[in-house]
């Protein structure tokens, strides 16, 4: 049974303390009209629909701790299809151990704010920033000389092949979102192991992780890229390209690639190794390897979730045992 609008807002109105007689009668014929293949793990999705009728009649509580311990409850009534979409709530969270990554400013066209704990992620020669890396469970935001703004997402390195007056030549390894700095005479040229990337000035997503597809999302303007074997196209804003065993694919862009720049760990039409890959560059766990399935997934969780509320939502969807052993990510 889709998820129609009717149903959509009698979740809403649940979720925010304004369940309506109804609601429940429409909650109880969608979970029960559902396809055997629609949602995952029938003795969690019986608990799943309790908790959430129960609100209906259950006393109001604020809204921090409401969200905090039914979120995971709103996730999974949002997953519907083959495709396993997953949505998770934006909750708060105290501090605890292992969190998504934090963000930092790195401005290089004030050197002075390269800070040392900064220093031992970057590479300097001659008094000039050679190289930036960031670690697991971090992300970076750097202002580059020439005004160009880029965000490093977790376990990524952006190196200077030639950056001075004439040229603007660098080399990405990971994932980074930039917002360049026009300039007619000096264009911009982003070099990964699959392409080779020019602009003048826009913004765009390039992701380049080692043994992943690459994907370049163009947001504003236009680029022009050619790949290792001289196929050369030019992408308008709202497209997108993939890059995976040598093969070139021209789509629309997915909002889903460019949300991690917000700090909201997202994934589009990923299979389990990938998304599970990211999970372990944004919360610094080690994760074994996972075979695929050729099931792919598309879905949003928020950086403040906790590393176990993650698991545990990707298990619900994936119809897998995965969990935290031994301090690494694993299938049981």
């Amino acid at each position: 049974m889709k998820l129609t609008d009717r149903i959509h807002r009698s979740i809403q109105r649940i979720f925010e303390r304004k369940a309506l007689p109804e609601d429940r009668h429409t909650i109880d014929k969608w979970y029960n009209d559902f396809e055997p293949d629609t949602l995952y793990l029938d003795e969690k999705r019986e608990i799943i629909k309790k908790r959430m009728l129960d609100r209906i009649q259950q006393p109001r509580i604020s809204s921090k701790r409401y969200f905090l311990r039914y979120s995971v409850a709103a996730a999974a009534l949002l997953i519907f299809s083959g495709l396993g979409y997953l949505y998770f709530h934006r909750i708060s969270t105290p501090e605890i151990s292992v969190t998504g990554p934090q963000l930092t400013e790195i401005n290089l066209e004030q050197p002075t704010l390269v800070t040392s704990s900064d220093k031992k992620n970057i590479l300097i020669v001659d008094q000039k920033v050679q190289s930036i890396t960031t670690p697991r469970a971090q992300l970076y935001r750097v202002t580059l000389e020439d005004g160009t703004r880029v965000w490093l997402n977790a376990g990524s390195q952006l190196e200077k092949i030639n950056f001075d007056a004439q040229q603007r030549q660098i080399q990405l390894t990971g994932e980074a979102y930039f917002e360049v700095a026009k300039d007619a005479k000096r264009p911009f040229s982003i070099q990964t192991p699959q392409q080779t990337v020019t602009v003048l000035g826009t913004k765009f997503n390039l992701k380049s992780y080692t043994g992943q597809k690459e994907v370049l999302s163009l947001v504003e303007g236009s680029v022009h890229t050619i790949d290792k074997h001289a196929q050369s196209i030019v992408l308008t804003a709202g497209e997108s390209i993939e890059i995976q065993n040598g093969q070139l694919s021209k789509q629309d862009l997915r909002e889903n690639n460019l949300a991690w720049k917000d700090q909201i760990f997202a994934f589009e039409e990923e299979n389990l190794s990938e998304i599970l890959d990211k999970v372990s560059k944004w919360y610094n766990v080690p994760v074994d390897a996972i075979p695929d399935s050729g099931r792919r997934y598309s879905g949003k969780i928020h950086t403040q979730a906790k590393l176990q509320e993650v698991l545990d939502m990707l298990s619900l969807v994936s119809q897998k045992k995965i969990i935290l052993d031994k301090n690494r990510i694993a299938l049981k």
